[in-house]
């Protein structure tokens, strides 16, 4: 019994160290961490917890969110919390050109961060998604809460 828990413990080891290189490369590849020391913004991932906390914190650094309103932050953060249950993939509603560009802005940044994973091996960070009608108008909902 022992022997079957050693070499169950030492496979386990053995997977997890490569995983965890291939997730040091991409931090390391998008500068959270230098020489083995964690970023200002390596430090600020460390302090997010979400399934997308990587887009989120390359968000912040990009200024996706910077001079937004309340109800574009809503908006825009609501994209990366949603997650569609149907089939369908719902269009975007947007209230104005501006919030459309940093919408496109989000969206460029998980399309690179899922081909940094990618090419590490990882698993995909997933899309952000945004539910409008004939869904019930989840983005539009964000805007009308962040406004009262």
């Amino acid at each position: 019994e022992a022997e079957r828990l050693t070499t169950s413990i030492k496979g386990r080891s053995e997977s997890l160290a490569p995983q965890l290189d291939r997730v040091l490369s991409v931090l390391e590849d998008t500068g959270y961490v230098e020489e083995c020391t964690i970023t200002e913004y390596g430090n600020k991932l460390a302090h997010t917890y979400h399934d997308s906390d990587l887009l989120l914190v390359e968000c912040l650094r990009a200024g996706v969110f910077d001079c937004v309103t309340p109800a574009e932050m809503a908006l825009l953060v609501s994209g990366i919390t949603y997650e569609t249950r149907g089939i369908d993939t719902p269009t975007a509603w947007f209230n104005s050109k501006e919030t459309k560009q940093r919408w496109k802005e989000l969206n460029d940044l998980a399309v690179e961060l899922q081909r940094d994973e990618a090419e590490a091996g990882l698993p995909a960070t997933r899309y952000p998604t945004l539910a409008s009608p004939p869904m019930p108008m989840h983005g539009q909902a964000e805007m009308i809460w962040a406004i009262w």
